[in-house]
């Protein structure tokens, strides 16, 4: 069975590729435990697969990411779908490369959604949220996108991006942009669906 897209040469968007915890609600695959692309959805072999598929037919591919944070600071598990091994009490995310000191230390949710102190650098709705001004998690962001790229995606959504400054934000286009030799889109934006990084 084929399947035709008119106009040959546009985007889709792909679901949270990306390792998560376990469970079938749609809501696990926006709790990431590491930047590995193995998820409920396949592994990494297809995600390459289909990438390739749809660049051969001038397909671009926009890809789904979570970035603000990882799994609920109340969940229960300590091992996702690929496997990876994760402990909520202590913040440790070996296989993305966290420890405690990559996390916002404020453990409060947000309550003020018109104070931006609040937006950006407490909890949403209990999820552990990364302090994405500090340099290393901008390097690991930066790296996560960096091999997106190097697969061969178009381009980027950024889910939960206004939990996130615009000085982090651009900082880790700017770090994936170094990573890759591409350059970055002129402008950031504040924009709360997408982002995309020039090819």
């Amino acid at each position: 069975m084929r399947c035709y897209l008119w106009p040959r040469r546009c985007q889709i968007c792909a679901s949270l590729p990306q390792d998560h915890i376990r469970g079938k609600e749609w809501w696990t695959s926006y709790q990431p435990t590491s930047y590995k692309l193995n998820s409920k959805l396949g592994t990494e072999a297809e995600f390459k697969s289909m990438v390739a598929a749809c660049q051969a037919q001038g397909v671009g591919i926009t890809v789904d990411t979570v970035i603000n944070h990882t799994v609920n600071a109340n969940g229960i598990g300590s091992l996702s779908v690929d496997g990876t091994k994760y402990d909520i009490k202590n913040l440790s995310f070996p296989d993305a490369g966290y420890t405690k000191e990559d996390f916002h230390s404020e453990e409060k949710n947000i309550e003020d959604y018109k104070d931006p102190k609040q937006v950006w650098n407490y909890r949403l709705g209990g999820l552990l949220d990364l302090d994405t001004s500090k340099p290393h998690v901008r390097q690991t962001i930066g790296k996560f996108y960096a091999d997106l790229l190097a697969i061969g995606v178009a381009g980027f959504r950024i889910d939960a991006v206004q939990h996130m400054s615009p000085e982090d934000l651009l900082a880790i286009k700017q770090e994936a942009a170094k990573q890759t030799g591409r350059n970055c889109l002129p402008q950031c934006g504040t924009g709360r669906t997408r982002h995309q990084m020039a090819r």
